[in-house]
């Protein structure tokens, strides 16, 4: 802050009411690093900025993690050279518009002190107890204000996580015991903690573990043992998979995969599983629970249809805006009853399916326009699978391998990418 001219200092006699309520707490974060170092982080606590902010004067344009995987793809493909560059305390080359004043207390007020007395020295006031206090105007967007991103430093595991699993998932994943044990306040915010991280992992190179974080993200407000266990699961097997990622090799057109399992949650609704690919691995996943209980397996594929045609379209105008040629995108289903009601709307649907909301045949208008066509495929082919319920053995590393993009062998996961690493080694 000292360096880079971040703050005005301010006395606080010109320091009114209003702006000494509305003055932000500096925080420091101190961490130990793997080799014995000391990082630390010095933000702003932007809470309070929420009470007289509007969302939208805060908004941070942000590229979409969809586009990202796009992006690079086509610069996959196109044999392009990508450059990514760190800017050092980016925030602070960021000017503040608004008026924020922020207040310094106890020993970092005596430490910014230190680094100039016949500057600051003169601004330091104490409080009833004693504590030395230094109100300062911010001029450049400190990190934790709301003019900049939040950002959180992943944690090590618990210890009680210990060990390793072959696939994240047990097949009970979706069962849930309502005589389970609530974790304590202090567990359930762990808990939350980690599937949070989870998820971030999740959506960017660990789509493996995603059916299983779906279901952890349904269980975060009240999770229990069972629940805990479920989690311990998924850490044991990414201790086991640590050298796994996800590879994309763009060569065709973007084809997608959805599928659905039939009421599989507690409360009977289903589950939605959602692959596209660019040629080989995975450029978008999805797996998520439906928002409305269905009636049939052939109504809760066309629900999953419908929750993937938003990104279907999407990724149809992103692509086209890029300059690259766009044919009729294929939606691969293995449920013909499901095929038939896409293509013919109303007219296939039979008393079984003539309640389903007419939203549910947006589909039907997208392949009369020529947009997409669904197309039958075999159950044992069907990659979204994979995003609806916990395989195992054969199964899982069969569909696992396709996902990320790794050769498929009989032995485990961590065993079959570490030998692709060694042999491109060589």
């Amino acid at each position: 802050m000292h360096e880079k001219g971040a703050i005005n200092l301010v006395q606080q006699s010109d320091m009114s009411a209003e702006k000494r309520r509305k003055a932000l707490r500096y925080l420091m974060f101190l961490k130990e690093q793997r080799d014995g170092t000391i990082k630390a982080r010095g933000c702003a606590d932007g809470q309070p900025q929420r009470e007289y902010t509007k969302k939208g004067e805060v908004s941070s344009p942000t590229v979409s993690l969809e586009a990202i995987m796009l992006s690079c793809a086509i610069d996959t493909k196109e044999g392009l050279y990508v450059i990514v560059t760190d800017i050092p305390g980016a925030f602070l080359h960021a000017d503040m518009n608004d008026e924020v004043h922020m207040i310094l207390e106890g020993t970092i007020a005596e430490l910014i002190v230190k680094i100039d007395p016949s500057i600051y020295r003169k601004y330091v006031w104490h409080s009833q107890k004693g504590k030395p206090m230094l109100y300062v105007q911010l001029k450049k967007a400190l990190y934790g204000t709301l003019q900049a991103a939040l950002l959180f430093l992943l944690e090590e595991v618990p210890y009680d996580m210990t060990g390793i699993a072959k696939t994240p998932a047990a097949c009970h994943l979706f069962n849930v015991n309502d005589g389970a044990r609530k974790l304590d306040e202090k567990k359930a915010q762990l808990f939350h903690h980690m599937v949070a991280k989870l998820l971030y992992l999740c959506r960017r190179t660990r789509q493996d573990i995603q059916t299983a974080v779906a279901f952890l993200c349904t269980r975060v407000k009240s999770p229990d043992e069972d629940d805990y266990k479920k989690l311990t699961r998924v850490i044991q097997y990414l201790r086991d998979t640590t050298k796994l990622t996800l590879t994309i090799e763009p060569d065709d057109n973007p084809r997608w995969w959805v599928d659905s399992s039939y009421a599989v949650h507690p409360d009977m609704k289903s589950h939605t599983g959602i692959f596209m690919s660019l040629g080989k691995g995975g450029g978008y996943t999805a797996s998520r629970k439906q928002k409305l209980n269905t009636k049939s397996s052939t109504e809760a594929e066309l629900v999953a249809i419908d929750d993937a045609m938003g990104q279907v379209l999407w990724t149809r105008h992103f692509l086209a805006k890029q300059g690259v040629a766009v044919p009729v995108t294929t939606i691969y289903q293995d449920n013909k009853s499901t095929i038939l009601l896409s293509e013919n709307g109303k007219a296939s649907s039979s008393k079984r399916t003539k309640h389903l909301d007419v939203c549910y045949y947006f589909i039907t208008d997208c392949i009369k326009r020529g947009e997409v066509k669904v197309a039958y495929c075999p159950t044992e082919n069907m990659l979204a699978d994979f995003f609806t319920k916990p395989l195992q053995g054969a199964a899982f590393r069969r569909m696992h391998s396709q996902i990320l993009n790794m050769p498929f062998t009989d032995t485990s996961a961590s065993e079959a990418h570490r030998s692709v690493l060694d042999g491109r080694k060589k």
